[in-house]
């Protein structure tokens, strides 16, 4: 069975905590007309206000360790909303699930794979480190490079502008030459071949699109 459905017609609002690429652009395909929020680590939940979501969707990569899987039980026991903990990898113990499981939070393995879907696990990120896990392979990203991939993650699969990350990430004093140079070094980070790149993609108009 899998427990995530959305709710027809509903409009929700989700707190969504990975740091998968492809798990993000899943759940975000599924709850296309919900109101999402995704963080990529236990910081970032200080800033949410858990009495207006509905639903937490959990990846497990991002609650490995163990000061992490507590910070998940804590946040159960701080909200209201449905949690739910999805799994793809075999580092994982089935003590903590049962753990997990008694406070009820539902747990679930391949979300993905369960509907026909490939799930490319290939490419992670790890903010606290301010790196990309590519291949298992941990790659640092400047402080400048970080900004502007988590704009772009908090926009996955929405073309975001220049004149939007000059503002939000240089606050208005780069220019659009910033901008290029540090999406082409992006690239080079996170791309097979960064000359033909098939996660950060120019688009019309100036803007770029991070496509998962």
């Amino acid at each position: 069975m899998d427990y995530l459905q959305p709710r027809n017609g509903a409009y929700m609002k989700i707190l969504l905590w990975t740091d998968n690429l492809s798990f993000l652009t899943y759940v975000h395909s599924l709850f296309n007309e919900a109101s999402i929020i995704t963080i990529c680590n236990k910081h970032e939940l200080k800033k949410i206000n858990l009495d207006e979501i509905e639903k937490i969707i959990v990846h497990w990569s991002v609650v490995r360790k163990e000061h992490e899987l507590q910070y998940l039980i804590n946040l159960y026991l701080k909200t209201m909303a449905d949690i739910y903990l999805y799994y793809d990898s075999t580092n994982c113990t089935e003590k903590s699930f049962s753990i997990l499981g008694k406070l009820g939070v539902l747990v679930q393995k391949n979300v993905l794979s369960t509907n026909g879907d490939s799930y490319d696990t290939k490419l992670h990120l790890d903010f606290e480190r301010k790196a990309v896990l590519k291949n298992d392979e941990c790659i640092y990203l400047s402080s400048r490079e970080y900004q502007v991939l988590q704009f772009l993650i908090n926009q996955c699969n929405s073309v975001v502008y220049t004149t939007e990350l000059l503002k939000s990430v240089w606050n208005g004093f780069g220019s659009e030459a910033n901008v290029y140079m540090t999406i082409q070094k992006i690239r080079k980070k996170i791309e097979e071949n960064p000359k033909k790149p098939e996660y950060l993609l120019t688009r019309s108009g100036g803007g770029y699109i991070l496509k998962i």
